[in-house]
């Protein structure tokens, strides 16, 4: 199985959370995803944060275990990011930063992400790291080298409330990736498979299999690994 694939994997440690019954496990962490959406402070959130990650820690589960989850989502959370800041400002302007596009600036950043698709395969690590220094630089480019014809020019704003609100939407998808992990790294298929049959075993009162529909989850989280490695291999 690939290293690279997190969620769905099993890993095998002695700590307490591994212990504990599966049913617990599963409530708890519907607990603690309904309460992430729930809180609207980006304080309390922080301790939110703080607490899982002493959670993980206790697992004896290798933390770059958890930091792989967030690897395959780091791109969205960089766009979710940005997006959030650029198109949505809030409270009061912190500051304004001018770019300049000329057709020299251009060319560079045609040649540069073209360089980009055919090199980033050849990277092995640190490459989402390459990726925003890429773009970083780039925005650097259009802000200080404005020479040669210009073709536009255009500002991003930067707002107090819009960079809180930001950091609390990506801290928020974060807590939720490691919330996730937690499950799929301390638990195998077939204990969230029983711990779910029992909490749903109530249904059969009115005539809802839970046998069935647990074994739907269990053979989906079984075969997501699979699945996202046999695409790697396709896509390679």
């Amino acid at each position: 199985m690939n290293n690279r694939i997190i969620f769905g994997q099993y890993y095998q440690t002695d700590s307490w959370l591994h212990k504990l019954d599966p049913r617990v496990k599963l409530v708890s962490l519907l607990g603690l995803i309904v309460s992430l959406f729930i809180i609207n402070n980006i304080y309390v959130l922080l301790g939110f944060f703080t607490m899982l990650f002493v959670v993980v820690f206790t697992t004896k589960v290798p933390m770059n275990k958890f930091l792989k989850s967030i690897k395959t989502m780091t791109f969205i959370l960089i766009l979710t990011f940005a997006f959030q800041i650029i198109f949505h400002p809030k409270g009061e302007l912190i500051t304004s930063v001018d770019f300049y596009l000329s057709y020299l600036n251009l060319g560079i950043i045609i040649v540069s992400v073209t360089l980009w698709i055919f090199f980033s395969k050849y990277i092995k690590n640190f490459r989402s790291v390459c990726m925003i220094l890429l773009v970083i630089g780039l925005f650097v480019l259009q802000h200080y080298f404005n020479f040669g014809p210009l073709i536009t020019t255009y500002k991003i704003d930067f707002y107090d409330g819009s960079i809180i609100e930001a950091s609390f939407v990506t801290i928020r998808i974060i807590a939720l990736l490691f919330i996730s992990s937690l499950l799929t790294l301390t638990t195998t298929p077939t204990e969230i498979n029983n711990g779910l049959e029992k909490l749903l075993s109530p249904l059969k009162k009115i005539g809802i299999n839970a046998s069935s529909f647990t074994m739907v989850i269990a053979i989906a989280l079984r075969f997501i690994p699979t699945l996202i490695e046999e695409t790697q291999r396709i896509m390679k």
